[in-house]
């Protein structure tokens, strides 16, 4: 089976993938500097002299244990956004409780390569059972699929929102769905897809026996 790529990127030549990189980084790092969080984190760092590996190696890591303290004290974000809360497309939370802003741009969890990568095609349903309230598990696969469909110019990859629910529902949807490609925490996409099994069985012999007294 012939290998594919989501796009050229992927096949660049690392020196050519460097260059580009190291070449946008000293604008990003300046962008990121105009917010109070990361004008604080970053305190003393140049953007001009980050060019290399080296030198993104020195720049102090943000430990999410530390965030979680920083947003306490400067809500929602810590000052590590450079956008206004009130501009920004939703305001999410993950365990922790950390908060997320998510803008307006296609893709703006770049999920949409990830799930390429992992084998989503055109066609395919996909059960995703990520949670589309608070947290930004549901958003950032669904907007990766709607991003390839763009790029690819197909119909697929059509949502299945199926995060609401127990492990009865979860079987229930993926029988009916019929879908090929499941999406979430591991824990509770198992518990489901055991429940399909043993669901679509019992289907299974249903639409037989229906057959059967026709």
């Amino acid at each position: 089976m012939r290998y594919e790529h989501y796009d050229k990127l992927e096949t660049r030549d690392p020196e050519d993938r460097d260059r580009d990189f190291f070449g946008r980084l000293p604008n990003l790092i300046a962008l990121a500097l105009s917010g109070s969080g990361w004008a604080r984190q970053l305190a003393g760092v140049d953007p001009n002299a980050v060019t290399s590996r080296a030198a993104l190696e020195q720049l102090p890591v943000l430990r999410k244990s530390n965030l979680l303290a920083l947003q306490k004290q400067d809500p929602p974000f810590g000052g590590f956004n450079v956008t206004a809360p009130g501009k920004v497309r939703r305001l999410l939370m993950s365990p922790g409780p950390i908060f997320e802003p998510e803008g307006a741009g296609k893709d703006w969890w770049g999920a949409a390569r990830a799930l390429f990568a992992a084998g989503f095609r055109a066609g395919d349903v996909v059960h995703n059972s990520l949670s589309y309230h608070l947290t930004p598990g549901g958003f950032m696969m669904e907007s990766g699929a709607f991003q390839a469909r763009r790029l690819y110019r197909h119909p697929g990859f059509p949502q299945d929102p199926a995060r609401c629910g127990g492990e009865s529902r979860q079987g229930r949807r993926l029988a009916q769905a019929r879908s090929r490609l499941r999406r979430g925490a591991a824990r509770f996409t198992a518990a489901g897809i055991g429940r399909t099994r043993r669901q679509g069985a019992a289907m299974l012999r249903h639409r037989r026996a229906r057959r059967h007294r026709l």
